[in-house]
């Protein structure tokens, strides 16, 4: 998994954190921040431009926006209500940047089944639905059975009879049936 660790105000990068998930096993990307310009550490954390930034990015949001209950020790640990509102703001900005959208449908597209899978959950978080996409690929590639369970899991009542039909239609039903003479 790759991880893009942002280290605490007065920890470095390299530090003890992301050492350990290095040692785990993890891509971890821990740029230095200044600890002298906050505003500066904000616009560096903020020059996303992939779609895997966006999902960190995202990842980040998700955390800050942890309700207020497990924010507790984490004010205790040196965190600020404003730090926390200036991270939340800036992850805002650029998860509400306009390209995305286009930048995550053009990699929809993708061969690449990483690129795909990066993309699919950055659709995801944007709202954009995906249900034509999995299902040309599902078409394309019926054997996966990842690909079925992506149909199936974006599937709805006026879906889902297109999908049973071409499962009976693609799916050797006598191959793979099991019972009590097996």
């Amino acid at each position: 998994m790759k991880i893009l660790f942002l280290h605490g105000w007065q920890s470095v990068p390299g530090g003890v954190k992301p050492t350990f998930l290095k040692d785990h096993g993890h891509e971890v990307i821990n740029p230095a921040l200044p600890h002298e310009d906050f505003a500066e550490a904000v616009r560096m954390a903020s020059s996303s431009e992939t779609t895997e930034d966006f999902l960190h990015v995202n990842s980040i949001k998700g955390y800050l926006d942890e309700d207020d209950a497990r924010w507790a020790g984490r004010y205790d640990a040196g965190w600020t209500i404003q730090c926390r509102e200036a991270l939340r703001s800036a992850c805002a900005a650029i998860l509400g940047r306009p390209e995305w959208a286009d930048r995550v449908r053009e990699q929809l597209g993708s061969e690449d089944d990483l690129t795909f899978a990066h993309a699919d959950q950055a659709a995801k978080s944007l709202g954009i639905d995906t249900w034509d996409i999995h299902w040309r690929r599902l078409q394309e590639k019926p054997t996966d059975p990842g690909r079925w369970y992506h149909v199936i899991a974006l599937c709805d009542g006026e879906r889902i009879g297109k999908v049973i039909e071409f499962a009976e239609a693609s799916i050797d039903l006598a191959a793979i049936a099991t019972g009590a003479g097996d």
